[in-house]
């Protein structure tokens, strides 16, 4: 097996390798996860996964960064997702299930029930809460958070873009926040952490080791969008087929029945002026009546 593995190959059951505890300078403890292939830190090929961008936190050591990966909804996922989600939840029931085995060195206690290690630990996979029972509400789809490892400020894993150009590291001081913008997608190799024990809680951490960003699929404005098909681009042709001024779109013809003699202007003008001006004042113009007659399809009237 390589060093590198897809979700699909990963099984924890089979793959899962602990190290000894070992004491920090602040009081906890860690136990390093193995593979059992390489005997080296699990390594876990991500599907490409929408994520709410990368969020930078200020500390007394200086500034620290993470992401969150979003699980699609069900109708909404891909066989990669739910062969991803899946092996998480695969791995969280495994740690659960030896830390009872492991009770003595990992909590220095002779025995440990299933419901004090369900009390104590931190779960990998985030659920919303139910708004009326407050718990986390495993219909819903989670999210896994993936710490952005750095030290004395350098950036301790790499960035790409899809074109395969370095972003992270980088010389003109562009940050996580930067470069992972809100719902932007990443496929991401991620790094178990181990195990941590802090405060009477323990859990797992899980850190980025490679990310490809794929930006926001937005329409720009100022570029027209509309593409054009032949059809569409020919020049437009009128319908020479019917040129009587009378025929409508409707197959309908307008048939003059009858119509009032126009005002001949050319006649010779009239012995009495005052009553031409009259009449033709007095006699407003008649209107052409119009009937409609439907053709047929055979042109018969």
């Amino acid at each position: 097996m390589s060093s590198i593995v897809s979700s699909s190959e990963f099984i924890p059951a089979q793959h899962m390798l602990y190290t000894k505890p070992k004491a920090n300078t602040v009081g906890g403890k860690s136990v390093g996860i193995l593979n059992t292939a390489s005997k080296k830190s699990i390594h876990i090929q991500t599907p490409l996964m929408m994520t709410w961008g990368a969020n930078v936190y200020e500390n007394p050591n200086g500034k620290s960064y993470d992401i969150c990966l979003q699980f699609p909804r069900d109708e909404f996922g891909n066989k990669g997702t739910q062969d991803f989600l899946q092996m998480l939840r695969q791995f969280e029931e495994k740690v659960k299930t030896d830390a009872q085995t492991y009770a003595r060195d990992w909590f220095g206690k002779p025995s440990m029930s299933r419901e004090v290690i369900d009390a104590l630990w931190s779960p990998m996979l985030k659920y919303p809460k139910n708004q009326t029972t407050m718990e986390p509400d495993t219909t819903r789809s989670p999210t896994l958070k993936l710490k952005l490892p750095a030290w004395q400020g350098e950036f301790k894993f790499e960035l790409f873009d899809t074109q395969n150009n370095t972003l992270i590291p980088n010389e003109d001081g562009r940050t996580p926040d930067q470069l992972i913008p809100k719902g932007c997608e990443i496929a991401c190799i991620i790094q178990c952490g181990g195990i941590w024990f802090a405060n009477g809680k323990f859990g797992v951490t899980w850190k980025l080791f490679q990310g490809v960003v794929k930006p926001v699929q937005t329409l720009a404005k100022g570029m027209c969008h509309i593409k054009m098909d032949n059809f569409a681009t020919e020049t437009v042709k009128v319908d020479e087929t019917h040129t009587d001024p009378n025929y409508d779109s409707d197959g309908e013809s307008n048939v003059v029945v009858s119509q009032s003699p126009s005002l001949n202007m050319s006649q010779p003008e009239q012995s009495d002026p005052d009553l031409s001006v009259s009449q033709s004042a007095a006699e407003p113009e008649k209107v052409a009546t119009v009937k409609k007659t439907i053709k047929s399809k055979t042109g018969k009237s």
